[in-house]
């Protein structure tokens, strides 16, 4: 066992106070690390998956193979209705407000797997967050590096969803990942999509076309003329609310 190791399992063990913890699970590297290290301890946890219902195919296929994390739902068409926006890299509210709006256990202490170099906020440079002087989560590796958490996955023989440095299981990354790293035009974002993920495509083609008809409903005048440019320009990654675009 490696001094980074100990640490992380000596830091596990010492800040439970009886009740599981709450390990909100993305399937990502870091947080399968955390699994992992959780269960060598074998302290109680409970584990929870919070699905947007948008998925890239087979995400959720592979999270039901953790049979200690429970899937759970977030409600797309509310959360677009209350927004009143589809989602873009600049606003992914449905990752704030879905996938990482972890609440089921809110009096539980939480385990997570955030790192120091993929922490965005590095409000709390810390392995430990204190709440009105009680502890609300422990971060077992935020000063990992990504090499000793990939080496950890190795040596483990670890599986994660991988996702070229971004997470690929929520609606925003993929058409963007694609669009910034491959080519630009919708054109070609969707059929890239369309052609590798088919599902997933048939998925967020649907949730648009509710997504337009939810606004519309609310009385919206949207600048896309139809459902389908609406998709359209969303891919683009163009931000639409009520007939106003910004590109």
């Amino acid at each position: 066992m490696t001094d980074r190791e100990q640490e992380a399992i000596d830091l596990i063990n010492t800040h439970f106070n009886g009740t599981p913890y709450a390990l909100y699970f993305s399937g990502g590297k870091d947080s399968v690390v955390v699994r992992h290290l959780l269960q060598r301890t074998g302290i109680d946890y409970a584990g929870v998956y919070r699905s947007t219902g948008l998925e890239e195919d087979g995400v959720i296929e592979f999270i039901q193979k953790f049979t200690d994390i429970t899937i759970s739902d977030t409600d797309w068409a509310k959360m677009v209705r209350k927004e009143k926006i589809l989602p873009t890299m600049e606003y992914p509210y449905c990752c704030k407000k879905g996938r990482n709006r972890w609440n089921e256990y809110p009096d539980r202490m939480t385990i997570s797997g955030i790192t120091e170099d993929e922490d965005s906020a590095r409000d709390v440079k810390t392995n430990i967050v204190m709440v009105n002087g009680k502890i609300q989560q422990i971060r077992p590796i935020y000063h990992w590096t990504l090499e000793e958490r990939m080496s950890y996955i190795e040596r483990y023989g670890l599986k994660h969803i991988s996702g070229s440095g971004k997470s690929r299981n929520c609606v925003v990354c993929l058409p963007h990942l694609i669009k910034e790293s491959k080519g630009t035009g919708h054109e070609y974002i969707e059929g890239e999509i369309r052609t590798t993920f088919p599902r997933f495509y048939e998925t967020i083609r649907s949730m648009a076309y509710e997504s337009y008809s939810a606004l519309k409903d609310d009385g919206f005048e949207l600048l896309a003329g139809t459902p389908e440019d609406y998709f359209r320009d969303w891919l683009n990654g163009k931000t639409l609310l009520g007939g106003v675009r910004s590109e």
